[in-house]
């Protein structure tokens, strides 16, 4: 379905990058960064072909979420809708979407587009459903402000968790924990104890 798939900030600084299928090098990335460089303020088209490579993206709170086609002739609407859907499950489970929450959440974010895509085809782009595969707990951002258009790093000083690994509570974990929630948090184990008995009556 896609061959790579990366996300981009607003000035064309590449976040995550993600090879699903080793037909591209890195340097994919490039002609779609000059591009961004040659539009200035005005926004790339979501569907670009440069070099023989198309690109779809879409532009959510100051990021570019780009996918590289495998083939040309792939729904180009539904690339569209599915970058779409995979920007929401990162703020889902980030809690905002900007360039600080995404790089506190790297391994996180990884983890997503594990279970998102297989071998670059769309699998499951419901994060409720993505809740019991996902091990990694989110690292808070405490934004002030919505990023809408640019990003807020030189301008907001914020607050970052420090990101752990959780097991056997992931499927019923909240997507996003605010600290003062995590400092309250006790460290409680529920077990379930069943007992099976063979029993032999003679008479």
């Amino acid at each position: 379905m896609i061959s790579l798939f990366f996300v981009l900030s607003s000035i064309g600084e590449v976040i995550v990058y993600k090879d699903f299928r080793n037909q591209f090098t890195r340097a994919v990335t490039e002609g779609f960064i000059e591009s961004i460089k040659e539009k200035g303020s005005q926004r790339i088209p979501p569907i670009l072909i440069l070099d023989g490579k198309t690109y779809v993206s879409i532009f959510r709170s100051g990021l570019y979420f780009v996918a590289v086609l495998a083939e040309p002739n792939l729904s180009h609407l539904f690339i569209i809708e599915s970058l779409g859907r995979i920007a929401e499950i990162i703020k889902d489970y980030c809690g905002t979407l900007n360039v600080k929450a995404i790089r506190a959440n790297l391994f996180l974010v990884h983890e997503l587009l594990e279970e998102s895509l297989d071998f670059g085809i769309f699998q499951c782009l419901d994060t409720a459903q993505l809740r019991p595969l996902v091990h990694y707990e989110p690292v808070v951002v405490h934004n002030i402000k919505e990023e809408v258009g640019f990003s807020p790093d030189a301008i907001f000083d914020l607050g970052l968790n420090f990101l752990n690994q959780i097991s056997s509570n992931a499927a019923t974990k909240p997507i996003a924990i605010g600290a003062q929630k995590q400092t309250e948090q006790r460290n409680e184990i529920f077990i379930d104890v069943i007992e099976k008995l063979n029993v032999t009556i003679e008479r």
